[in-house]
């Protein structure tokens, strides 16, 4: 259609700054620490559960926390990681974070929770360090690297040693190690590697140095595996599989399990039995179920202060398209944005076709551009009907608005989807309510893509 060849997608473009601030939250502590106060999408109980089995389980085990990408996986994780210190610091009568402290004596459940150990958590992003060649570096870096090792209770000198002989059987291309550096010299700790025996046994005295009387066990959580390179993901499984067995180190991977098969079989070939794979290496796995829509779109307005958009309609959308958490806050944006650019002064006809198909049209960006790129072109009419008859609000605004008494509503919202969409649409579309022509089909295709 001649209306947008001329305009630019902007999918995947930052707008104006001045225009719209990025939605999707950052998992600081303090964002971290507020939304397990509010408990904003009521995944408090869920988290509790998966603390209290945690401490139920003996022994080193690996476990897959498996959700979809951007279903707030990694809100979650950092939450175990917050709630797994705060105990750990209440057993040694450690001074605790007073938001968190006042946040947890009002929740009676977590208030009365008696743990049986305490752990130290450890958060490592695989994706952020699968351009290093051994995973194994990266992760006992990341060991040290977090703060544990700086507290009181931990002989550094004594630490760097036993990280010097774990990593002194670890290679990475021909470069060899000065261990004698390594072990005075915190800054020069990771700059190379030498062939040795004994990681096991020099693990464990590296896991000795952090745990003995401080805690009873260490958590590893290992986020983001499905995003990294193949071959990356398949050692750091099979590494931590085969080097650390210590009864008190456990494991926690959080995936997307359907990513992190397609992953393991671009690695093993498409004919490999990568669940099977997967299910050598997990030994407990939980699944964190989707968010509540409506929940989760009254915590956006609050933080935005206003409904700018119909809350129903997008929640209903969203509940359409089965959007994860991360494209919920996507579409929220959108429509957030294009509700500013319409005003909220009532019905006009602008208004009410920008409603009407941007909010089709933007779900389709988010979940299947080729889709969208067909409801544009003019091809996908049914996709119009199945919304129609399936999402009750948007059945409703459009009944109310595109015809009264003798006409079909679904016969008239499809003709105005022609006349918006096909390259032969006529000059104009007209009900015994509302008036559509070419004018108003311009504006929508500019506020669409603005």
């Amino acid at each position: 259609m001649v209306y947008y060849l001329f305009i630019r997608s902007i999918w995947g473009i930052l707008m104006k700054k001045d225009s719209l601030k990025k939605l999707e939250l950052e998992a600081t502590q303090e964002i971290v620490i507020q939304t397990f106060i509010n408990d904003d999408v009521r995944r408090n109980d869920a988290l509790l559960n998966f603390i209290e089995i945690l401490d139920k389980i003996d022994g080193s085990v690996m476990i897959s926390l498996d959700a979809e990408w951007g279903a707030g996986k990694t809100f979650f994780v950092k939450q175990i990681e917050l709630l797994l210190n705060y105990y750990r610091h209440c057993s040694f009568g450690e001074e605790t974070i007073s938001d968190l402290d006042t946040a947890v004596n009002q929740k009676q459940r977590f208030r009365s929770l008696e743990m049986k150990n305490t752990f130290i958590p450890i958060y490592f992003d695989a994706w952020m360090h699968d351009d290093h060649e051994n995973p194994m570096i990266s992760l006992l870096y990341s060991i040290i690297e977090q703060g544990y090792v700086k507290e009181k209770f931990v002989n550094q000198r004594s630490l760097r040693k036993g990280f010097a002989d774990v990593l002194s059987g670890l290679t990475i291309g021909n470069v060899n190690i000065d261990l004698d550096k390594m072990i005075d010299s915190p800054n020069d700790f990771f700059s190379a590697v030498k062939s040795t025996e004994s990681i096991k046994k020099s693990l464990e005295n590296v896991f000795d140095e952090i745990i003995t009387e401080h805690c009873q066990k260490l958590l590893v959580i290992v986020d983001e595996l499905d995003r990294c390179r193949p071959d990356y993901a398949v050692r750091i499984l099979e590494k931590t599989k085969h080097l650390i067995n210590d009864q008190r180190v456990m494991f926690l991977f959080s995936i997307n399990k359907t990513q992190l098969i397609h992953t393991i079989k671009k690695f093993y070939g498409d004919s490999f039995n990568a669940s099977a794979y997967l299910n050598r290496f997990f030994d407990f796995e939980f699944n964190l179920e989707r968010i509540d829509t409506d929940l989760y779109l009254d915590y956006l307005d609050a933080q935005r202060q206003g409904h700018l958009y119909s809350q129903k309609l997008i929640s209903e959308m969203c509940t359409y398209y089965r959007m994860t958490m991360r494209e919920f806050n996507i579409y929220y944006q959108k429509m957030q944005y294009i509700e500013g650019k319409i005003g909220q002064d009532g019905f006009s006809e602008i208004s009410f076709i920008t409603r009407l198909f941007a909010s089709i049209i933007w779900a389709l960006k988010i979940r299947n551009d080729e889709k969208a790129q067909k409801f544009i072109n003019g091809d996908l009419q049914e996709e119009l009907i199945n919304i129609f008859k399936k999402v009750h609000i948007y059945n409703v605004y459009v009944c109310r608005y595109i015809a009264k008494e003798d006409y079909d509503e679904l016969e008239a919202l499809c003709a105005l989807y022609d006349f918006m969409f096909s390259s032969s649409a006529s000059d104009s579309f007209k009900t015994n309510t509302i008036e559509i022509d070419a004018y108003h089909r311009k504006e929508f295709f500019r506020i669409l893509w603005i």
